[in-house]
């Protein structure tokens, strides 16, 4: 990357552009000059490891997202979950509609269903 490529890439990125974006503006303005979005991230890491402040003009400021297998977020988890343990006797007589638990199987590409 040459210093008038980083300096116009960092300009976009305090406009704040995606990566996504800049690398195509790039590619679309000066064919001959084109840097991947991988490029400018490892550029950014660069200069935070340098003790830059780069990552901060990420839209995402550089944050980490949380993982699936925590527990604490994403698909799967019910906030204020009650445990099994803990539900009423009067759900084990299934006299009420709610009570009765069902699995859904989903076919291959949607194509079928079995409850």
């Amino acid at each position: 990357m040459t210093p008038r490529l980083i300096t116009t890439i960092e300009a976009l990125l305090r406009s704040q552009w995606s990566l996504e974006q800049i690398s195509g503006r790039l590619r679309k303005e000066n064919g001959h000059e084109f840097v991947s979005y991988e490029s400018i991230y490892r550029h950014i890491w660069k200069d935070k490891l340098n003790g830059g402040c780069l990552y901060k003009e990420l839209r995402h400021h550089g944050k980490k997202y949380n993982k699936r297998g925590s527990g604490k977020a994403g698909r799967g988890c019910i906030p204020e979950r009650i445990d099994i343990s803990e539900r009423p006797s009067i759900v084990e007589e299934k006299l009420r509609i709610g009570d009765w638990e069902i699995d859904t199987i989903i076919g291959a590409e949607h194509k079928g269903a079995f409850v």
